[in-house]
C-alpha cells in the first residue's frame, strides 16, 4: 500500500494517531472474553498479531503482560507502532523461524484473495509452537447480517463462511476448533448497558434457534455479523479429507459452531 492510500485509509477508518495501542473498556472487555475462551491458559503468551490497524489488541496485550509482535502492510500504521514501542514488522519473512502461542487476525483474512487463503493459514502455522492456536474473526458471508460488515469496505476481497473455513483449515494441514459466532460479552466497559446488551443475547439465541429449525440444516451463528474461528494445528489422523468431514458439521445441533 503506498503511503498516501495508507493514510487515507486509517483516516476514512477514523483510527487517530493518539490513540494508537489504547484499547476501548469495550474492546479491552471483548479481549478478556476471546482469551478465557479460547486462549491456552498461560502467564505470558508470545503473540503475533497479523494486520493490527490502529493497535488496540497491541496495547491490550501489553497490559496483560505477554509478549506481542505485530505484521502490519499499512505504513503510517507500522510507524504508529513502532512510535508506540512495540516489536513490528511488515512481513512474515522477517520473523525468520520463531513460533507463537498465538497468533491473532482481527478482520484481516477478508482483505486477500481467496485463493491464496489456505496457502497463508499454511505458512502462519510454521510459526505457531506444538499446542499454538490462530485465531481469526472476519464478516460472516454466510449471514445476512454480516454484509455490511463484508461490503462496507472496498478492501474487502474474500467472502468467509464455516464451510470455507473448514475446507481452508483441511487444505492447510489445521483443524478447527471452534467456528462460529463472535462472542458477544455482556459487559462491555459500562454496567449501564448490561440489561439490554443481556436482553438482546437472548433475543439473537431465539432468533437464531427458530432459524436453524425452521431452516435446517444451518450452521451455529447463522445469524451473526462476525464469525470468528480457532484454528490448531491438525493431529495426524485428522488431515485432508477426513478434517473436511470431522468435528465442525453445519447440520450437527451439538457442534462447536454453537454460539454463546
Amino acid at each position: 500500500m503506498i503511503p498516501e492510500a495508507a493514510d487515507r485509509y486509517a483516516e476514512w477508518k477514523s483510527w487517530r494517531p493518539a490513540d494508537f495501542g489504547m484499547p476501548s473498556a469495550a474492546s479491552s472487555a471483548y479481549f478478556t472474553r476471546l482469551f478465557r475462551r479460547f486462549a491456552r491458559p498461560a502467564r505470558r503468551l508470545g503473540i503475533l498479531e497479523i494486520g493490527f490497524g490502529n493497535g488496540q489488541f497491541l496495547g491490550w496485550c501489553r497490559q496483560q503482560g505477554h509478549a506481542v509482535t505485530g505484521i502490519e502492510t499499512n505504513p503510517a500504521l507500522l510507524v504508529r507502532a513502532a512510535q508506540a514501542g512495540f516489536e513490528c514488522h511488515a512481513s512474515l519473512g522477517a520473523l525468520g523461524g520463531r513460533r507463537f502461542d498465538l497468533i491473532v487476525l482481527f478482520d484481516v483474512l477478508e482483505h486477500l484473495p481467496e485463493s491464496g487463503l489456505a496457502d497463508f493459514l499454511r505458512e502462519l502455522s510454521a510459526h505457531l509452537v506444538d499446542q499454538g492456536r490462530i485465531m481469526v474473526r472476519t464478516p460472516n458471508g454466510g449471514s445476512p447480517f454480516g454484509l455490511n460488515h463484508q461490503h462496507g469496505d472496498p478492501t474487502h476481497a474474500a467472502i468467509l463462511t464455516p464451510n470455507k473455513f473448514r475446507y481452508l483449515a483441511g487444505h492447510a494441514g489445521l483443524a478447527l476448533h471452534y467456528c462460529g459466532s463472535d462472542p458477544y460479552p455482556l459487559y462491555a466497559g459500562s454496567w449501564q448497558r448490561l440489561p439490554g446488551r443481556a436482553l438482546r443475547k437472548l433475543l439473537r439465541r431465539l432468533a437464531e434457534a427458530f432459524v436453524r429449525f425452521a431452516f435446517a440444516p444451518q450452521p451455529g451463528g447463522v445469524l451473526c455479523a462476525n464469525l470468528l474461528a480457532v484454528l490448531e494445528p491438525a493431529r495426524p489422523c485428522a488431515t485432508g479429507d477426513d478434517q473436511l468431514n470431522s468435528r465442525v458439521r453445519p447440520s450437527d445441533p451439538h457442534s462447536a459452531c454453537e454460539p454463546r
